[in-house]
C-alpha cells in the first residue's frame, strides 16, 4: 500500500490499482506546509489499519492509515 500526502488533487479512489507513469495526484501544500511538497510512504498491506476521524484544527473528518513500524517498506526498491 502506498500514502501520498500534502496532494492538491487526487484523480484515483482508494483502493484502486493503477499503471505505471499513470498520473494519480497533484501535489500540493495542505497542512502545515510552507511550499508544494509530497509525503511518500509504503506499507506492507496486512499490516495497515485505515481510520477517520475528526480534525481538531479544521473540524472536518480524514482518513488515516495507520501501521506497526515492522509494515514500513523501503520506498526506493518500489520505484
Amino acid at each position: 500500500s502506498t500514502i501520498y500526502g500534502h496532494l492538491s488533487v487526487i484523480s484515483v479512489k482508494p483502493g484502486q490499482s493503477v499503471g505505471r507513469k499513470e498520473v494519480i495526484a497533484y501535489s500540493g501544500k495542505t497542512g502545515y506546509s510552507t511550499g508544494p511538497h509530497l509525503h511518500f510512504t509504503v506499507l506492507a498491506t496486512e499490516g495497515v489499519t485505515v481510520t477517520t476521524r475528526k480534525s481538531l484544527i479544521c473540524g472536518k473528518n480524514f482518513t488515516q492509515p495507520a501501521a506497526d513500524f515492522s509494515a514500513y517498506l523501503n520506498p526506493l526498491l518500489y520505484l
